[in-house]
């Protein structure tokens, strides 16, 4: 919503709608019987004084009055009544609403039922089947994703296959399709008849419910997974799909379809057939989907399937686009209370029904609510089937549901249809405006809350050198620029992770393991080390002859070999060794020089302490009993490259030991630190119960401090404090946006990929990669779109640094470099879903009711970062818009849509970005009548009602102006100032005054009583007018 519309509704005092609403909402029953009668009273009084002068209330002529009045009144009440049921704005009858909404084409929706898949976890067949040792599997049961028998997945296979028809094996499946770059085979089971759906319980909506697991097809024209059609002598078909990730995985593995509700079906008989018929099916609460009708013969045997037509605009059952071949069609009414009436054509557009007519229909819990997999888990179901030698077997399958389900969703209520009738109706059943695209997607699923389209690309954009999409949103890019500063942040930064949280160990799994794997803390123990690390080979000369540290690198294949000293001596590694040599650990990075370069490797692994088997004259070989080197480094190493550098190994894991020091200092509730002991063979982390205070990072790099509320004793939280080393590159030329800082699977090659930068330096011809990690975020919480946080690279993704010098080989000890050459290599992170060869790319901004409603619930009531909501997936809002199956037909050929989750960036409060915190000072008025917390309150109500989410569009800027304005128009009387007062240290009075969100994100207030203050007057102190 543009800022002046939401003005206009904030400030207005009236407006042509507020006008609008007055009239139709006016009172038409203002003829009651006390004004009637009283009118009917003046008239006679006036007209008739002398005639009629008798106004005894006991009289004849007044309880004739009475009566014609009373007969007045209900004759208004009713013509109100009907005339008001005659618009579908003022409409209030359920009937006169569904029929009005009928008038303009539009199918009021009923409830969605929860959709998705079970994986198979395990299976138990009481058949005689020969597992791969040559023993019987029956009545064993063999899990899916079991580990401990090597013969397990060829098991599970083997029992699957004796389920599986004789032409449809494991390997040879029915339909091979790929959904969404996942591997998809669909398998009949060879199974007895009427096995159409098994019955689970569950939980949804946090009450037991019934489910049906169905089996599943393929809509070769949505490309989509689909229930199979209802049919008793049909057989049952599972999925199997694989994503490439092991066994294991949630997506990976045999799949059986589920939909909450049970699935019924009612025959109606119809001896004398006849056009336009209409069969009444009374039952409440049948979902929006799940609806077929077929011909069946007295044994149940399907005859005919039926064509369901959409009934929409412009389309029923009469007019359509059905192909002229298919006459046997019907359409769907919904009806009161969630109940349908299916309709036929006449004999001139389709073939009317006559015999027996079944029609299947599933109800469903009319209600919107997610699944979790606690919901759907551990649940069995048995199958007949008929085995190879012709006999009926049992097989008894175990089902889990894996990934969470949100695509369920309630019925339209009379409101949201008298609002979507109308709009439906503009877009005559189809997207080309943005309008349309707006008021059409926002009826395609009662989950959606708010919607934004936006053309992100046009026709006529370059195609040249991979840009099919010049934003960089879903293809490559490549930007070039000549004013690049390569900097390390001045003041030694670090990352405050604040717990929201006393349980020990969630505190340890959540933020202190993480905190160990943080890039900037790799990047300050390879800078500030660094002199450390030399200090180790020079302690070493000082202690023996320079040449005890001169050693070289002998291979045959370059990634394997062993370490000869001066003498061509072999010499072993590791913590056994005392000499340098005994800091190559595993984990450890080494620089090599040789006469083509440097080079800088990983030790692999160490067989032998690096002098591998004896040879025959009992000497260390080097070599393992292979023949290949005793020490590998995870990159070739020329032969004859002298050793030049260690950089002991950084322990990114903690041991037991470790983990059980760390879990006693958070139980004691003191502040501790960790001290990282690189000196030590082997190197590890020491718990300093005994916190020092030292600026240097050699004394500690983690610090864990309980937060304590108030003036008791009791701690509530944790402050976790990392150190870390913050590199940055600005530059003016270029605008850095939709940074990929997340590692993406590389569609051809199989390697993760992200944003690249690569610097050249003109005085010294030297190149130096970077990894982009994000923005930068300025003292004001606003994003830098031209500087831009980077991390060392790891081009083989082995979580160790290619160059950890790349900083210094490019600056030097300076703090920065300027007039850097660079390229920016930008992979998008949703590169794989837009089809090229179309020209419009429609960005579909999204706010769920069902993430909406869990994020406002999570600041109320948990508020602790581990469980704060996410917004849907990309995929499951595809779902939720059933887009290649609806909505792909009403748009243009040449548009390509891709929806966008929008999330809630959380403004003012304790769990807004430190940034974005901040108070209120507030000033009232001398002599007001209300309490300091009464103005507290209606101060907070402002500020909510300010930020109500139909007055915002995604993406859109805050001024803090116009929050003052409005505050002040709701306060007149009671206060004389309000101020919004910085929390960040970093930040001053004005820091908070424009924010900008990111184009997927919405604001949300946070703030409570206890973050506004009552003052006396605005100083330079309280409101922090200077640092």
């Amino acid at each position: 919503m543009t800022q002046s519309i939401r003005q206009s509704k904030l400030f207005a005092a009236e407006d042509y709608t507020v006008v609008y609403d007055s009239y139709i909402n006016a009172n038409f029953q203002a003829y009651d019987y006390a004004t009637i009668r009283s009118t009917m009273v003046d008239y006679v009084q006036a007209k008739y004084p002398e005639n009629y002068n008798d106004w005894v209330e006991s009289s004849e002529f007044v309880a004739l009055l009475d009566l014609i009045a009373q007969f007045g009144h209900n004759l208004a009440f009713r013509a109100d009544l009907n005339t008001r049921n005659n618009f579908l704005s003022t409409a209030e009858r359920q009937d006169a609403v569904f029929k009005l909404a009928e008038f303009v084409g539009y199918q009021p929706r009923r409830n969605v039922t929860a959709f998705g898949e079970l994986k198979v976890v395990s299976v138990k067949t009481n058949e005689t089947v020969l597992g791969s040792d040559g023993t019987t599997l029956s009545g064993k049961e063999i899990r899916y994703e079991s580990t401990s028998n090597i013969n397990n997945l060829d098991d599970f296979v083997t029992v699957m296959n004796a389920m599986f028809s004789g032409g449809n094996q494991f390997g040879t499946p029915r339909i091979n399709t790929n959904i969404a770059g996942k591997k998809v085979e669909y398998y009949n089971l060879n199974t007895t008849t009427d096995q159409i759906k098994f019955a689970i319980q569950g939980t949804a909506a946090g009450s037991s419910s019934s489910f049906d697991v169905i089996g599943l097809d393929y809509d070769a024209q949505a490309l989509s997974i689909i229930e199979t059609i209802p049919n008793p002598t049909s057989a049952f078909t599972m999925i199997y799909k694989n994503d490439g990730k092991g066994v294991s995985s949630n997506a990976s593995g045999f799949f059986c379809g589920f939909k909450q509700g049970t699935l019924q079906y009612k025959d109606f008989v119809i001896d004398s057939p006849i056009s336009n018929l209409s069969l009444d099916v009374d039952i409440p609460n049948i979902n929006n989907s799940d609806v077929w009708v077929q011909s069946i013969d007295t044994n149940g045997v399907v005859s005919q399937q039926w064509t369901k037509v959409d009934n929409v605009y412009g389309q029923n059952e009469i007019f359509n686009d059905i192909a002229s071949g298919t006459n046997h069609i019907f359409a769907v009414k919904t009806r009161a209370n969630n109940q349908i009436s299916v309709m036929f054509t006449d004999e001139n557009f389709g073939t009317i029904p006559k015999n027996i007519i079944r029609v299947w229909y599933r109800v469903s819990e009319n209600v919107s609510y997610t699944l979790r997999p606690d919901d759907l888990s551990n649940k069995t179901i048995n199958i007949n089937y008929s085995g190879a030698d012709g006999n009926t077997y049992t097989m008894i399958i175990g089902l889990q549901l894996k990934s969470s389900v949100s695509n369920a969703s309630s019925a339209e209520s009379l409101d949201t249809i008298k609002t979507n009738a109308p709009r439906n109706y503009v877009t005559q059943d189809r997207m080309i405006t943005a309008d349309d695209y707006n008021n059409y997607l926002l009826n395609q699923s009662e989950n959606i809350l708010k919607i934004k389209s936006v053309n992100r690309t046009h026709s006529g954009h370059s195609r040249y050198a991979k840009l099919y999409d010049p934003t960089g949103t879903y293809s490559n890019l490549h930007l070039f620029g000549t004013d690049g500063v390569l900097s390390v942040a001045t003041a030694k930064p670090t990352k405050v992770e604040h717990t929201d949280d006393i349980v020990v160990n969630s505190v340890f799994e959540n933020y202190i393991k993480p905190a160990i794997q943080n890039h900037e803390l790799l990047n300050l123990y390879y800078s500030d080390f660094k002199t450390s690390f030399e200090a180790l080979r020079t302690a070493i000369i000082t202690d023996l002859s320079p040449n005890d540290v001169i050693f070289t690198w002998q291979t045959n294949d370059k990634t394997t070999g062993y370490f000869n000293d001066y003498a061509s001596v072999i010499q072993g590694v590791g913590s056994t060794q005392n000499h340098y040599l005994k800091y190559i650990t595993v984990g450890a990075l080494v620089k090599f020089t040789a006469s083509d370069g440097v080079y800088w490797a990983k030790v692999s692994s160490i067989f032998a302490n690096g002098r591998g088997i004896d040879d025959s004259v009992g000497q260390p070989s080097g070599l393992t009993v292979t023949g290949i080197g005793a020490v590998a480094f995870d990159i070739e190493i020329p032969s004859g490259a002298t050793l030049d550098m260690i950089y002991p190994a950084f322990a990114k894991q903690f041991t037991t030991v470790e983990q059980t020091s760390i879990l006693d200092a958070l139980t004691s509730a003191t502040q501790f630190q960790l001290k990282y002991h690189y000196e030590a063979t082997p190197a590890y982390w020491e718990v300093l119960t005994t916190p020092v205070v030292d600026a240097s990072s050699l004394a500690y790099l983690i610090d864990v401090t309980p937060t304590i509320v108030g003036s008791g004793a009791v701690h509530n939280s944790y402050d976790v404090t990392t150190r870390i080393t913050r590199y940055e590159i600005a530059t003016n030329q270029v605008e850095f946006t939709n940074l990929t800082s997340e590692y993406n699977i590389n569609e051809f090659t199989k390697k993760r990929n992200r944003d690249i930068i690569e610097l050249y330096d003109t005085t010294t011809a030297k190149f130096i990669k970077f990894y982009v990690w994000g923005y930068n975020i300025d003292s004001n919480g606003l994003y830098q779109s031209n500087k831009v946080i980077v991390a060392l690279q790891d081009s083989s993704t082995d979580s160790r640094a290619d160059n950890p010098d790349a900083y210094f080989d490019l600056v030097g000890l300076a703090e920065s470099k300027s007039a850097l050459r660079f390229e920016w290599t930008h992979i998008p992170a949703e590169n794989e879903i837009v089809d090229p060869s179309l020209s419009n790319i429609i960005d579909i901004f999204t706010l769920t009711k069902e993430y909406d409603t869990s994020f406002k619930t999570w600041l109320l009531e948990s508020r602790l970062s581990t469980s704060r909501p996410t917004p849907p997936t990309i995929d499951e809002l595809n779902r939720q818009f059933n887009q290649s199956s609806v909505v792909d037909k009403k748009k243009a050929m040449s548009d390509t849509i891709i929806y966008r989750p929008v999330k809630y960036k959380v403004l003012f409060g304790a769990v807004a970005e430190p940034e974005t915190r901040a108070r209120f000072n507030v000033i009232k008025v001398p002599g007001v009548n209300f309490t300091d917390n009464d103005i507290k309150a209606k101060v907070i109500v402002a500020i909510n009602n300010f930020f109500d989410i139909s007055l915002w569009d995604f993406g859109e800027t805050f001024y803090f102006t116009e929050l003052a304005a409005y505050v002040h128009n709701e306060l007149i009387g009671v206060i004389s100032s309000f101020v919004i007062v910085p929390e960040s240290s970093t930040s001053v009075f004005g820091s908070l005054f424009q924010i900008t969100p990111l184009t997927d994100e919405l604001f949300i207030p946070d703030a409570t009583v206890i973050d506004i203050d009552i003052v006396t007057s605005i100083t330079q102190a309280n409101i922090k007018a200077t640092r």
